[in-house]
């Protein structure tokens, strides 16, 4: 299954991460804008390939960060390696973390990747 991901405005990212808005007022109500992008859903490993292009292409569209939450090992550790923060831990079964990638960080990142242009 393949990753969803959805750009967002900055101060919704920013808002998101925080826990002051929920994933249904970002989904429905935020303006859609190249600043940050959202992943809404990242159902397994195998869909991290996805997650990488998908991210590629709104870093070239204008995107400077990313927000996402997870509660996998693997995915946990790789948003730490890349200078993730987690924001906010949620007490759900299995426990899950927001994280927010700046724009210093997600540049960095996308630059390091496989096929980027240096």
């Amino acid at each position: 299954m393949p990753a969803c991901i959805l750009p967002v405005a900055a101060v919704d990212a920013f808002q998101w991460a925080r826990g002051k808005l929920s994933d249904r007022d970002l989904l429905l109500k935020s303006r859609l804008a190249a600043e940050f992008v959202f992943v809404v859903d990242l159902p397994d490993v195998r869909a991290w390939r996805g997650l990488v292009t998908a991210c590629r292409h709104w870093h070239r569209a204008g995107a400077v960060g990313l927000i996402m939450r997870t509660g996998t090992p693997l995915i946990r550790q790789r948003m730490q390696t890349f200078g993730g923060l987690a924001t906010l831990h949620e007490a759900t079964t299995p426990p899950k973390s927001r994280y927010l990638i700046g724009p210093a960080e997600f540049s960095a990142w996308i630059a390091s990747l496989p096929g980027s242009a240096q």
